[in-house]
């Protein structure tokens, strides 16, 4: 859904030579597409017994509003530093500093937001046509990117902090905010100024920024690289563990703070193992275990799911 509204508001917000009520009928098209398959899944759902979860519980509005009014300006600068480098390897560089360099990192790329948006509303450019498409896509991106930041702001912000916009797995989505400021400039740089002094003035420090940028990626790529055979030797302990709470409920066994499933009653033990295995989620999913070279996973208990299912039938079970 935000792939189609933003690459709607990107048609309709770039100027090009079609008359706006044919990027209004383009754009319409692509919003009825949209809401036909929100029907159908709502039709499918509806058809099947199922509710979709709720966004919030009820004190989601307060919490919600209590992070927008303290920390609002932080729901911006986070993604946007943490895009270009995350807090964690700013902390191994930089320990006494790390949140003022993130700070500021996220305040030079809003400097940078700002800027693409003055270019993509300032009226009078005449682009060629290879420059008018690349600068949609860019606009595209960028959308893309805010609908992103603002479902993970809206999901998960109220319920577990701030904080939990560092998780590393989103910083792919950050770092779309950095392609569309790559395309807008090549657009501003390469494509409208002229070929002359002036044009390599303008457009050595978008090189600049670019190499350096490259430079940074790679040097981090190479120290995330060199960390998998950690990553790997610790999702082998936390499967292994999975697989001996599974295969024996009352065991006693030391867990990680990721798995807070071992400070839970037994009889509430035994039901999330049975129910893991019974779907053959996580660690007990052969193409899981296949994909990360996983050891086989101690035998369940034999009467996992006669327990699972009598302890599910107690009351208050």
């Amino acid at each position: 859904m935000i792939t189609v509204l933003a690459a709607v508001a990107a048609l309709l917000l770039q100027r090009d030579a079609r008359p706006l009520r044919d990027r209004l009928l383009q754009g319409g098209g692509a919003i009825v597409g949209l809401l036909l398959v929100r029907a159908a899944y709502w039709w499918f759902n509806a058809a099947h017994g199922l509710e979709a979860q709720p966004m919030a519980n009820p004190g989601y509005l307060h919490n919600l509003i209590g992070v927008i009014t303290s920390q609002g300006l932080r729901l911006a600068l986070v993604p946007l530093g943490d895009s270009l480098i995350h807090p964690s390897v700013l902390a191994l560089w930089f320990p006494l500093r790390a949140g003022t360099l993130g700070t500021l990192l996220g305040a030079l790329l809003l400097g940078a937001h700002l800027w693409f948006w003055w270019r993509v509303f300032r009226t009078g450019d005449v682009l060629t046509t290879d420059a008018i498409r690349t600068r949609r896509v860019a606009i595209a991106l960028m959308l893309f990117f805010y609908g992103t930041v603002a479902g993970i702001a809206l999901q998960r912000v109220p319920a577990n902090g701030i904080e939990y916009l560092h998780q590393p797995r989103y910083v792919i989505f950050y770092q779309l905010n950095l392609a569309a400021l790559g395309l807008m400039a090549y657009v501003e740089f390469c494509r409208r100024v002229p070929r002359d002094g002036g044009m390599r003035l303008l457009g050595a420090p978008f090189v600049i920024a670019l190499l350096a940028l490259a430079v940074l990626q790679w040097h981090l790529s190479l120290r995330s690289w060199s960390e998998t055979k950690y990553r790997s030797v610790w999702l082998e302990d936390t499967a292994q563990i999975m697989g001996r709470l599974a295969a024996d409920p009352a065991v006693q066994i030391q867990c990680t703070a990721d798995l807070p499933v071992c400070g839970f009653p037994v009889a509430k033990r035994r039901e999330l193992m049975f129910m893991l295995q019974n779907y053959q989620l996580n660690a007990f999913n052969k193409d899981f275990q296949a994909f990360y070279r996983l050891r086989p996973l101690p035998p369940p208990a034999p009467d996992s799911a006669v327990s699972a299912d009598a302890d599910a039938s107690k009351p208050g079970g």
